[in-house]
């Protein structure tokens, strides 16, 4: 049995829902931001064998959705205790990287994080040193809010050089000295670019 937490404000594609079998279930979260279907992935969704189920969640704080799936993770783990259960977190938003470790490495749970339904999750080693940057952010001095701190980790993927990733975090914060302060606390973890 696999649990799909899909964020749907983040990834609006649940391109091959219909692949799932009868023993999935698909929790699409969604918000008032993000509420509209196409004809074909409402077709898809009728054809899927998979329980779907539906949360609209309350908005109106940053990062609400973030949060209330994060809360029903927990739910999900607790309910899967001594079942044979493979949870996959839906979304390309980073954060839930630390959700998702905490299950995974501190209680063992077998939850991952996709960008999409089908789609590859991140290679363990992409994972960890994704994860890394993000401890590392956190514990500095630069303050960063969470959606800086993604769009980070967004643009060390992205880049494959150093001159490309400082250029793209001048571009976004637009202020060198925090951009100075931030290479400091990723350039180990940026060395093997050129």
């Amino acid at each position: 049995m696999s649990v799909y937490l899909i964020d749907y404000e983040n990834v609006k594609n649940l391109s091959g829902i219909g692949k799932l079998s009868e023993d999935d279930v698909a929790v699409i979260f969604y918000s008032k931001n993000a509420n509209a279907l196409t004809f074909e992935t409402h077709r898809e969704l009728q054809a899927s064998k998979a329980r779907i189920e539906y949360k609209c969640v309350e908005v109106g704080g940053k990062n609400a959705l973030d949060f209330q799936l994060s809360s029903y993770l927990g739910y999900v783990v607790k309910s899967c205790e001594g079942k044979n259960c493979r949870i996959c977190v839906v979304s390309k938003d980073k954060g839930f990287n630390f959700p998702v470790s905490f299950w995974k490495d501190e209680k063992n749970i077998d939850v991952e994080l996709s960008a999409d339904l089908f789609g590859k999750t991140q290679s363990k080693e992409a994972e960890e040193k994704n994860f890394a940057i993000l401890k590392a952010l956190k514990n500095s001095a630069c303050k960063l809010k969470d959606e800086e701190t993604e769009k980070i980790i967004e643009i060390i993927s992205q880049f494959k050089t150093k001159q490309a990733i400082n250029s793209n975090l001048n571009s976004y914060f637009c202020d060198s000295k925090k951009v100075g302060e931030i290479n400091k606390v990723i350039k180990p973890f940026i060395k093997d670019k050129k």
